[in-house]
């Protein structure tokens, strides 16, 4: 049977996870309450930083090298979720190698304004996509009411009539 009682995330009080509602953060969990309350986007983007480079690393994940990166990475001005979005620009566009990075984020420095450039322009062109297909919908609706107001008075068929 599992573990029942554990020890809160936040407040550090053990509760029963059973009958007690409660988040699952990691391998840890929360009373609902503090999760709630202390629970921001830095955290989720922290797990996903974990996620992705279990995922990346597999056996060769190096957890304390990565945290003290990523810990010296958020004190000279980046955030959680910017390191996670570098860290896909750098696997995913550029097909950096996982076999050099040797179970590490340390490139993260290197192509954090780069990759911050990248997916800049990637909304922006989203973004102009988007409103290009708005004002195309818009003209084909205006184009629809005026075509129905050329033929306001069309003559309507009464089925009945047809034999």
């Amino acid at each position: 049977m599992a573990k029942v009682l554990v020890k809160c995330l936040y407040c550090n009080k053990y509760f029963d996870r059973i009958s007690e509602p409660c988040q699952k953060i990691g391998n840890r969990y929360a009373h609902q309450e503090c999760y709630d309350r202390n629970y921001t986007e830095s955290d989720e983007y922290k797990e996903k930083i974990y996620d992705y480079v279990k995922k990346l690393f597999g056996a060769n994940y190096k957890y304390l090298s990565i945290e003290s990166q990523r810990k010296n990475f958020i004190k000279k001005g980046m955030t959680n979720k910017g390191i996670y979005y570098t860290l896909k620009y750098h696997f995913e566009v550029r097909n950096g190698s996982v076999d050099k990075s040797e179970g590490r984020i340390g490139i993260v420095p290197y192509l954090y304004e780069e990759a911050q450039d990248y997916y800049n322009k990637l909304n922006e062109k989203s973004k102009n996509l988007e409103d290009s297909i708005q004002k195309g919908l818009k003209e084909r609706v205006v184009n629809i009411e005026s075509l129905e107001q050329k033929n306001p008075h069309k003559e309507k068929i009464d089925m009945n009539s047809i034999e």
